[in-house]
């Protein structure tokens, strides 16, 4: 019998994120059933909503979501600690959410931020669930940190860019992770880039601050969580590739929840996906 049961690390990266809902989509299509979720940064966020049951309204907040109405959700300030706030999302995703407590949750749901001074993962496991996703996507510079029990947290992608150790610990099931940072060009995403080319002259273009601090933070997310992926591997890894997406082009949701589907599509088409679950649920039973 095929395995069916498993659970999400949801990786950082800002808009591309999004690709985390066609993923899930896909994964309910196929028949899979998600036995719980730890996020980091946008990870958390479609975890934490999917966690709470509100992951449809979310979908219907970014289809309605313009370049306009997002700068609106951005608290700029002078930045003394980031240039913006970060309290308006935060309120947003509590509306959405119901106001719900992560102990609430129907499945079980780890928000992993990263303690400021010392830089350590923080797996935050109780207390308000929109707080906890602030705290998860306080990226240094753009948001201001979040004090939470004593201590000052960031983003998790700061230590943990794919949080599959905090996946493993929910319970025993096959892990499976996305990692949305790789800026290169699956043999996959090949087709996929069909869907949205980007013209030469685009990609020659001078970069902009933003575009160099996305694609930055982009690049060292990725190559941090690579190494963490070989130290401490997924029974499976999706890496669709979102060439030319910034942290901020959530207004781009319909690609990027397409660009999450395919890949997972792909992966069960082929049979690979479903043949690591297995063996990884195999591993499981022989080691209780």
């Amino acid at each position: 019998m095929k395995q069916r049961d498993i659970i999400l690390a949801l990786g950082g990266g800002g808009a591309r994120g999004i690709a985390h809902v066609g993923v899930i989509r896909a994964l309910e299509n196929a028949g899979y059933r998600i036995r719980g979720i730890a996020g980091t940064s946008i990870g958390s966020i479609i975890g934490g909503l999917y966690c709470a049951g509100q992951l449809s309204q979310y979908e219907e907040f970014l289809d309605q979501l313009d370049i306009g109405r997002f700068a609106r959700l951005l608290d700029l300030r002078i930045p003394t600690r980031g240039l913006m706030g970060g309290h308006r999302i935060e309120t947003l995703l509590r509306q959405i959410s119901g106001s719900k407590k992560i102990v609430e949750l129907n499945t079980p749901f780890i928000s992993v931020a990263t303690e400021l001074t010392e830089g350590l993962e923080v797996r935050i496991t109780n207390g308000d669930l929109a707080q906890a996703m602030h705290a998860s996507y306080a990226i240094p510079g753009f948001f201001t940190p979040v004090l939470m029990d004593g201590q000052w947290l960031v983003d998790g992608g700061v230590s943990t860019p794919v949080p599959v150790l905090a996946a493993r610990s929910i319970d025993n099931y096959p892990v499976l992770a996305v990692n949305v940072n790789s800026s290169g060009q699956s043999a996959v995403n090949k087709a996929f880039e069909a869907l949205a080319p980007s013209s030469e002259s685009d990609t020659a273009k001078d970069p902009k601050l933003f575009t160099t601090l996305s694609d930055s933070i982009a690049h060292l997310q990725f190559h941090l969580a690579s190494f963490q992926l070989k130290a401490h591997p997924a029974d499976y890894a999706l890496i669709p590739a979102l060439r030319g997406v910034g942290l901020f082009d959530f207004q781009r949701s319909d690609e990027l929840i397409e660009a999450g589907r395919y890949v997972t599509e792909a992966a069960l088409h082929s049979g690979e996906l479903q043949l690591a679950i297995d063996d990884a649920a195999h591993r499981i039973a022989m080691a209780d």
